[in-house]
């Protein structure tokens, strides 16, 4: 996975702005057209594959999108709070494994991060193992 570099300069707030608007836009086509693969393919595979194949689109498409800053989140934190939200809006299982998915979100995009791996490892080990899909991580 590609890791994206920022500057240690500070933007102004209408750049932030502009920024910001334009992740989420780059974010919202990727997902689009991730939804429309995902469509086509699920007319064509059994429900397990359904389940594997969402997971792995919704992991592909945080890995490959920028993230996304919020105003009252550090960037690890952000990145937490977009990985779930894709989770959320394209796993199959509705029950997450039977695991309490609001509160897993909660864990762990409240946490303090030291840097972007720390983020990534407990997004990886907190939020998507506990789901159990094997081709999710």
């Amino acid at each position: 996975a590609s890791h994206m570099k920022t500057s240690s300069c500070r933007m102004s707030s209408d750049n932030m702005r502009q920024h910001v608007c334009s992740a989420k836009q780059q974010l919202l086509n990727i997902c689009s057209s991730v939804e429309n693969d995902i469509a086509n393919a699920r007319a064509a595979m059994s429900g397990f594959e359904k389940s594997a194949m969402c997971a792995i689109a919704a992991v592909s498409v945080l890995l490959a999108s920028p993230t996304i800053s919020h105003a009252d989140f550090t960037q690890e934190q952000a990145l937490a709070a977009d990985v779930w939200s894709v989770v959320d809006a394209t796993f199959v299982d509705r029950t997450f494994n039977n695991h309490d998915w609001m509160k897993l979100r909660q864990n762990v995009v409240k946490r303090d991060y030291t840097d972007r791996q720390q983020a990534y490892d407990a997004i990886s080990k907190d939020l998507l193992e506990p789901l159990g899909d094997k081709y999710t991580r």
